[in-house]
């Protein structure tokens, strides 16, 4: 029997009452990946802890920046509309990790960062709303450091279809497949 191997699953629950750093609920500690892999950001969004409605969040955008820099230009962005977000979900869902607001999904080539030449790097990530009321509001859902480590794989062999056949990046470009 073959055991399918997801993409990294980063279960973000977010206690918006609060500026605490957003942690992995997976795990209890700071999120991570590895370099260049597949990642999918479940988030949930709590208030004092009981879910939170959804209904009038007209987009929801994650960023992930240097540590450093918050104020300058992503190095990751993820956008959805309020239509994609889970308006059903329940206390219950989010306690047994059945059930999240949204899935913010990262392909391997929108993971690809620059960690300087370091084995690793800390980066800064925001998950924030637009509201669909009459004025508009913008909000902070929920914020944190997280983790990216080269593990030292070959980052630029990518698969892009479905048969797959690699893509090969970087200084490949001589190889043939």
């Amino acid at each position: 029997m073959s055991i399918d191997y997801p993409r990294k699953r980063i279960r973000l629950k977010m206690e918006v009452s609060s500026s605490a750093a957003a942690i992995d609920a997976a795990t209890g500690s700071g999120p991570f990946f590895w370099l260049g892999d597949d990642v999918q950001f479940d988030v949930t969004f709590q208030f004092n802890g009981a879910v939170i409605d959804v209904s009038k969040i007209q987009w929801l955008t994650m960023e992930v920046k240097l540590a450093n820099k918050k104020r300058e230009l992503p190095v990751m962005f993820k956008r959805i509309s309020g239509a994609e977000l889970n308006a059903a979900l329940t206390d219950a869902d989010v306690e047994t990790g059945t059930g999240q607001h949204a899935s913010l999904v990262f392909t391997n080539l929108e993971t690809l960062l620059d960690l300087a030449g370091a084995d690793n790097a800390s980066f800064w990530f925001v998950v924030w709303a637009l509201t669909n009321d009459a004025v508009p509001r913008k909000m902070v859902l929920g914020a944190g450091t997280m983790s990216v480590f080269d593990g030292g794989n070959d980052a630029t062999v990518v698969v892009v279809d479905g048969l797959g056949a690699p893509l090969l990046g970087g200084n490949d470009e001589n190889l043939t497949v």
